[in-house]
């Protein structure tokens, strides 16, 4: 995507590779870059089916120890960009937000839970 920059883009590949080959063999919807809240969250996992989303944001790092917090500024960008309240107005009953931190070949993860049922969106 045009919104990838070159530090997240390999990430992207890697989970775009995984991601979307295992969510067309489970009929999911893998999209890439939608539009969302106020922003483009970076990959969304959808199923109609039984109105289930996940929302995965990710953040690159160069140090092995700041994954962590990258995981924790891709949650962070999740809740303060609104990317879940596309899902949460089309009455959706599970919108889980991850953020995914990423240094080298290591990656820390951070969940949100089920974002509808957080006291804002309930």
């Amino acid at each position: 995507s045009i919104r990838n920059t070159g530090n997240e883009l390999y990430y992207h590949g890697f989970m775009t590779g995984i991601l979307g080959l295992a969510s067309a063999t489970k009929n999911f919807r893998y999209l890439e870059e939608i539009e969302s809240g106020t922003g483009f969250s970076d990959i969304i996992i959808d199923s109609f089916d039984n109105k289930t989303s996940c929302i995965l944001e990710l953040k690159k790092t160069e140090n092995l120890e700041d994954c962590y917090d990258a995981a924790q500024a891709a949650t962070k960008q999740i809740i303060q960009k609104d990317y879940a309240s596309k899902f949460i107005s089309r009455r959706y009953k599970k919108v889980y937000g991850i953020g995914i931190g990423f240094a080298q070949k290591s990656c820390e993860i951070v969940s949100l839970g089920n974002l509808v049922e957080t006291p804002a969106n309930k």
